[in-house]
């Protein structure tokens, strides 16, 4: 079943995408090979100026977002995720 999910780690397949922006998921490396992937990952968003802010003031249109091979999943994040990842954010 894991071996469905090789090739995630490359490419733009996770994503916040608030309003017009979108910042892509960065994976640790050495998790995936041609032939086998592991079932832990790390991953992280690096945001610049403009879509911290926009995550910052706009909660309402912020969308985490799942799109590989024949899998798709948007989710608007809840308040209480928003208010999580906004410390995050600005603890960075």
């Amino acid at each position: 079943v894991l071996n469905q999910f090789i090739g995630l780690t490359e490419g733009k397949a996770i994503y916040f995408e608030i309003e017009d922006q979108k910042v892509y998921a960065e994976f640790e490396t050495g998790r995936e090979e041609s032939n086998k992937i592991s079932s832990v990952h790390y991953i992280q968003f690096n945001f610049n100026a403009a879509a911290k802010a926009a995550f910052l003031e706009n909660p309402e249109s912020v969308k985490l977002i799942i799109n590989y091979k024949n899998y798709t999943y948007s989710e608007t994040i809840n308040e209480g995720m928003h208010k999580s990842w906004s410390e995050d954010l600005l603890s960075s």
